[in-house]
């Protein structure tokens, strides 16, 4: 007999089960509506009605934004930072999906390999490539052929604008450039760096692919050996290039750079590090070679090569030029040429700080037209605009009349010298501070060890026949800067008094020393100290007061 209790229990789950799943279907309907009606509003909003190609321009915007910003756990950018904003609408997303360029920036890390980065390529379809290759992930080239990416990329070489292959080594490269299309008509830049730890013997890369790449505007080049009849150095619209640490056996001659150099008049920036053969060219052009539009130059190599080149290049007078040389023997016509990158005409340019100090078995002498204003241990320092570093390696040569000889080549070209660093193992003596050095007027600070301090002190106060009294002795100098200097109060002859005299003499001739700093000078009491405070304004010292050796 049927339960009157059980049935009705059961029509009332079943009846509650039903509501149940109608209200749960009406909610569904009203959840569309308001979605559509959502989709409706926001196609009201004035944010959808920007044009697709405005749309572009903010993605592209945001991209430059995230630039600097490192794509987590490697050394470059993110590629695809603006994929950040798609999120403001759909019509924002429907916009990066239909644009290829958006992916056109492929970045192809062998030690991070990114899921989407296949993904990003093949969004780029037919739209002209950005490709950036970072090596480095491990010695072993097999895993770097193993990413098929990389050679799905280089099969496009003929839309390929930005080519990047970094820490590499040149047989990998060439392995892979080898199994490339030949042509590279849209290239407008080539970056190659080679690997830190190859000991390889150097391969040259191949001179056959890069071909038709009229295009090409910037090249840059550390550590590989290339063929230096590659259509690359065929160009005539490069607007940067930079060589460096190319192999020696492979190196460019001189005569070579100049040829490219003129063929290509409107380079902007130009560096030359460790580039060059150092070969004699017999086939060395005469003529001069302009370039009005270099705004930047930097050449490391033999002062012999630096000074033929500098002999050919005109540039402009805004051009920043830095040298970096060394050689074995002072050609006083080298050396010229080398001090002539600093102008006569444009106190800017010429030179104003001026540093001479002995490195290693040679000299190393350093002049730029930017002003130091040391303090001890700290300096304020502008980067120069005109800068040459040149380093005279001395079997057994006579470090004090070589310091001299320099001295003299460059004293016409010393007239807007304004700080002078010397120190105590290229001394200078009193006849070449009165030589040199005593006609300069704008000189104002100069740093110098004990030998060449007690000198300059002497010339000074020099006792009168040796000095016109009516002109003043290196008269705009306020600030003198000394290391090194043995005070010992046993000793008649210490500097102490000497410092007194030369100081007192320099006040009674209304050009005092105003700042005077000691570094490193042992053997001074507070006696000593005071005495000095009274004939300078400003004395800074390393405070080791009463310190006995």
């Amino acid at each position: 007999m049927e339960n009157p209790t059980q049935s009705k229990s059961e029509t009332g789950s079943s009846k509650s089960s039903h509501y149940s799943s109608a209200i749960n279907e009406e909610i569904s309907h009203l959840s569309e509506a308001i979605r559509g009606l959502s989709a409706r509003r926001n196609e009201t909003s004035p944010i959808s009605w920007l044009p697709p190609e405005v749309v572009c321009k903010i993605f592209e915007c945001v991209q430059h934004a995230y630039e600097d910003e490192e794509y987590p756990g490697t050394e470059y950018g993110y590629p695809h930072g603006w994929i950040k904003v798609t999120h403001v609408c759909r019509l924002w997303m429907k916009v990066a999906l239909a644009n290829p360029s958006l992916w056109s920036n492929v970045v192809i890390d062998t030690r991070h390999r990114r899921r989407w980065d296949r993904e990003s390529f093949l969004r780029a379809k037919d739209s002209p490539l950005s490709v950036a290759v970072m090596g480095a992930a491990s010695r072993k080239p097999p895993i770097i052929f193993k990413n098929p990416l990389i050679q799905m990329v280089l099969d496009q070489l003929q839309r390929i604008t930005h080519l990047s292959f970094e820490y590499i080594d040149d047989k990998t490269l060439s392995k892979l450039l080898s199994d490339a299309p030949l042509s590279s008509p849209m290239l407008t830049s080539l970056t190659l760096v080679h690997v830190l730890w190859s000991e390889d013997e150097p391969t040259i890369l191949p001179s056959t692919v890069f071909k038709d790449c009229a295009r090409l505007r910037s090249v840059f080049i550390n550590g590989f050996a290339i063929n230096w009849g590659s259509p690359i150095f065929r160009v005539s619209n490069l607007v940067r290039l930079t060589l460096r640490d190319i192999p020696n056996p492979h190196r460019p001659s001189l005569a070579n750079v100049l040829l490219l150099l003129e063929n290509n008049s409107s380079l902007e920036f130009l560096e030359l590090r460790q580039a060059i053969s150092n070969s004699l060219d017999t086939l060395f052009p005469s003529h001069e070679i302009y370039l009005p539009r270099l705004t930047s130059l930097y050449i490391s190599a033999t002062a012999a090569q630096t000074a033929r080149l500098i002999s050919r290049v005109v540039y402009p007078e805004h051009a920043t030029i830095n040298i970096a040389c060394s050689s074995t023997d002072m050609s006083e016509a080298n050396f010229s040429t080398l001090a002539s990158i600093f102008s006569l005409r444009i106190p800017d340019k010429s030179i104003r700080n001026l540093k001479i100090r002995k490195s290693g078995n040679g000299v190393q002498i350093q002049a730029t037209d930017a002003i130091f204003n040391s303090q001890l241990h700290e300096s304020n320092y502008k980067r120069p605009s005109r800068a040459f570093i040149i380093t005279y390696i001395l079997d057994h040569g006579d470090v004090s009349n070589f310091t001299i000889l320099a001295c003299r080549i460059m004293a016409h070209r010393l007239e807007n010298l304004k700080t002078l660093w010397i120190d105590d193992c290229t001394p200078v003596s009193i006849p070449l501070w009165f030589e040199i050095f005593g006609s300069l007027k704008k000189l104002e600070t100069i740093r110098l060890g004990p030998s060449s301090m007690i000198d300059l002190l002497l010339a000074m106060y020099v006792p009168s026949g040796h000095q016109n009294e009516a002109q003043s002795f290196l008269p705009s100098l306020h600030s003198l800067e000394a290391n090194n200097i043995l005070f010992d109060l046993d000793d008649p002859s210490s500097p102490l008094g000497l410092m007194e005299k030369a100081f007192s003499k320099r006040r009674e001739q209304s050009v005092p020393i105003r700042k005077f700093a000691l570094d490193r000078c042992i053997v001074m009491n507070r006696g000593d100290i005071e005495k000095l405070e009274q004939v300078v304004d400003e004395l800074e010292w390393d405070g080791k007061v009463g310190r006995r050796i």
